[in-house]
């Protein structure tokens, strides 16, 4: 775990930097948080936008199917170096992580998950499973949104995985967060 001092803001940026390199292509979905979009500018990948699912009754945005990670996987064979997902939405939706991981790990692509707005799953049985026991490879949560951190505290979360190299992490880290 590393605790950010920039926000998610950081955590996002520094974990597509760590994981997509100039001119590939990273997954994620039309509703990301500006940050993944100053990610693809910094890192130079090229996006391949999911659309989620949409709601009209409640006109919600709602996840990303696990069918519609495997489809455009497939459409990219081989040149998709991550797949990045929102869960929960800022609206409290959350996507099928466990099912996306198992697509993505089966691809040998890592898993990024903006879970700002989760940080609280882990503290009780009747909310949703947090990301980091979903078997995505890294998990950015803000601890300043759901949580009693101060202004702009974050964790991220980068798990045991042979698709997610640490020292990386750790220099897009030191790129992106504040030197003080």
């Amino acid at each position: 775990t590393f605790f950010l001092v920039n926000g998610s803001t950081c955590g996002i940026e520094a974990a597509v930097l760590a994981t997509v390199r100039p001119g590939r292509k990273i997954l994620l979905p039309r509703n990301v948080h500006q940050s993944a979009i100053h990610a693809l500018v910094l890192s130079g990948a090229t996006p391949v936008w999911l659309e989620p699912q949409y709601d009209s009754e409640r006109d919600l945005l709602h996840g990303i199917r696990p069918a519609s990670v495997a489809i455009a996987l497939a459409e990219h064979h081989g040149q998709v170096d991550a797949v990045l997902l929102v869960s929960p939405t800022y609206h409290g939706v959350c996507t099928d992580i466990s099912a996306v991981a198992m697509v993505t790990h089966a691809a040998g692509v890592p898993l990024i998950v903006d879970e700002a707005h989760g940080a609280h799953f882990r503290f009780h049985e009747h909310l949703p499973k947090p990301a980091v026991l979903c078997g995505a490879d890294i998990v950015i949560k803000s601890t300043h949104k759901t949580m009693s951190a101060m202004t702009q505290a974050a964790m991220m979360h980068v798990l045991q995985s042979e698709l997610v190299s640490r020292p990386r992490v750790i220099s897009a880290l030191q790129l992106v967060q504040t030197t003080s």
